[in-house]
């Protein structure tokens, strides 16, 4: 018998149900943690600015010698 039990995205969004992941460790205990839902756009938006902020800089790098 599995240890998860398949859940449906819908039936959670539906219910407005907050769930927890467990993972079972060698000990045959549970660790539970709140499943990440409904995260934020501001990392993303910080990871692209970073990332865009490198090529400018390496395509200037790159300008200036050529």
């Amino acid at each position: 018998m599995p240890a998860h039990q398949q859940l449906s995205f819908d039936s959670l969004a539906a219910t407005g149900a907050t769930e927890e992941a467990c993972h079972a460790t060698p000990a045959t205990e549970t660790m539970c943690a709140p499943v990440l839902r409904y995260s934020s756009p501001w990392p993303w938006i910080l990871a692209l600015a970073i990332s865009s902020t490198m090529w400018v800089g390496i395509g200037w790098l790159v300008w200036t010698i050529v």
